[in-house]
């Protein structure tokens, strides 16, 4: 009877040994290749980053039927263009100004407003202007007083206030 123990915990403290031999092993995972859709968000106006440009029409861009932004000003995303696809996490809290940056935008466009099309609209102006190392305040606000006379969008609410709601 004692060997039948014994046995049985070597076989557990093999089966162990091996589950954490295995649980250790690094995999790599390659991000999901996917095809992009396109909504037509009609003539926005431009906006203009450090020698990038966007003008004429603007997009909504859907990758696997999901919301996305555009992280590249300057580059043109056509329907059925395949783009690898990667999902980030940000935090506020991380001391990376730019993901901090991006964490408040995306939790103002997700969760405060709701994702509704005007929003998208300047929140992708702000990822663009984000992503080309505006992040100051001036800067943001600019971005923002630039998406309003543009747009239209947001007339009762201040630069200050849209600013605020956004990033804090």
């Amino acid at each position: 009877m004692e060997k039948y123990i014994k046995r049985i915990i070597a076989f557990i403290l093999i089966v162990s040994f091996v589950m954490t031999l295995y649980a250790n092993i690094p995999v790599e995972l390659e991000a999901a290749s996917s095809s992009v859709t396109l909504t037509n968000l009609g003539e926005i106006g431009n906006v203009d980053y450090v020698g990038k440009k966007k003008t004429g029409k603007w997009y909504k861009i859907y990758i696997s039927g999901r919301e996305a932004f555009c992280e590249n000003l300057g580059y043109t995303c056509h329907t059925g263009d395949v783009y690898q696809s990667s999902e980030a996490t940000y935090s506020n809290k991380s001391g990376n100004r730019i993901e901090e940056l991006k964490a408040y935008l995306g939790y103002w466009y997700g969760e405060k407003i709701n994702a509704s099309q005007k929003a998208y609209i300047f929140a992708q102006a702000l990822f663009w202007a984000i992503n080309e190392g505006l992040g100051s305040e001036a800067d943001l606000k600019a971005v923002i007083r630039k998406m309003k006379d543009n747009t239209g969008y947001y007339s009762g609410t201040t630069v200050n206030d849209l600013y605020n709601q956004i990033f804090t």
